[in-house]
């Protein structure tokens, strides 16, 4: 530009969504699942959902992340990878705005994670993709659930077969309070690591740690996305399929936060997810009525469940 010039501002690229989904009926262990739409931007989790085919099992591992600009890594497995199973899973992608980030850390029952990426200025944190394993056994579970603490700016995690503390049951979600030293963390273990390589690295070397809860690996994909583009904010908890308050999920939200709690003792699992009701979705295909909205069972259904989920609802 020269000198008296007036700078002309470049026009900004306009912001665009598109759904992607990504949907199996027959798989096992872990695979690279190519998306029906891109997830070339800022992928904001809609829904996922896994289901056995064959019965509940332990688990060992549940990854929904996306991988690559047109594809995504999906796991719904025990220690011995070799039962079927179904997966839904949706992203609202969206272009033109918005941010990407993801952090990786070892630990033990719950702990938090602190976030690396800071938010920017008057955007809001959503989830993107998680992944939840132990090391390499699997457990019954009795809480689970990937928490984004928007103000704290951290994701809190949970992956526990064995809980002595049952007051849990009470404080998921936003009513959570910090948790008791000996039953839902073990400061010592919890490790951020700067890659997925390294934090194999470090739960291989938890593994025998014997004096603590048993390590479990983890990552967070997450995702900032203007103010602008939020149109309100809906906090759920229920004891069944559907929210206890009677009101519904809207259908273009994208997860914020998710907790599950079985309120007698740890149970194998069948079935997981949050299902947004959204047109086209993969996660709601596996819906088997109106008004379930959630899935945390093992085989029968006749174990008492807690739940919380926390949904930022999307302009179009």
């Amino acid at each position: 530009m020269k000198k008296g010039e007036l700078a002309v501002e470049q026009p900004r690229p306009p912001v665009t969504q598109n759904i992607a989904n990504v949907l199996t009926d027959a798989l096992s262990g872990t695979s690279e699942m190519a998306s029906n739409g891109a997830l070339d931007g800022v992928p904001v989790l809609n829904g996922f959902h896994f289901r056995f085919t064959n019965g509940d099992h332990e688990l060992q591992r549940i990854w929904a992340t996306v991988s690559s600009p047109s594809s995504a890594r999906i796991s719904f497995r025990d220690k011995n990878a070799d039962d079927n199973y179904k997966a839904g899973l949706t992203w609202i992608n969206v272009k033109g705005a918005g941010a990407r980030g993801e952090v990786f850390a070892v630990g033990g029952g719950q702990f938090e994670i602190p976030l690396p990426t800071p938010r920017p200025a008057n955007h809001r944190l959503v989830l993107s993709g998680f992944e939840l394993n132990f090391a390499s056994d699997d457990e019954d579970i009795r809480m689970i659930g990937v928490w984004l603490d928007e103000s704290r700016h951290v994701a809190r995690v949970s992956f526990m077969n064995w809980i002595g503390d049952t007051s849990i049951g009470g404080q998921l979600g936003n009513a959570w309070v910090p948790p008791q030293p000996y039953y839902r963390m073990r400061g010592y273990l919890t490790k951020v690591v700067p890659t997925a390589e390294r934090l194999a690295s470090e739960l291989r070397a938890h593994e025998k740690d014997k004096d603590s809860i048993r390590p479990i690996g983890v990552r967070v994909q997450y995702a900032f996305i203007p103010n602008t583009m939020v149109e309100s904010e809906d906090y759920f908890t229920g004891t069944t399929r559907a929210p206890a308050s009677g009101k519904v999920f809207k259908a273009r939200a994208g997860i914020q936060g998710f907790e599950f709690w079985f309120d007698n003792k740890a149970h194998h699992i069948l079935e997981l997810g949050v299902m947004p009701p959204l047109a086209g979705s993969a996660a709601r295909s596996r819906v088997s009525a109106p008004g379930e909205y959630v899935a945390f069972q093992d085989q029968n259904r006749d174990d008492p469940i807690k739940w919380a989920v926390k949904l930022l609802n999307l302009k179009p």
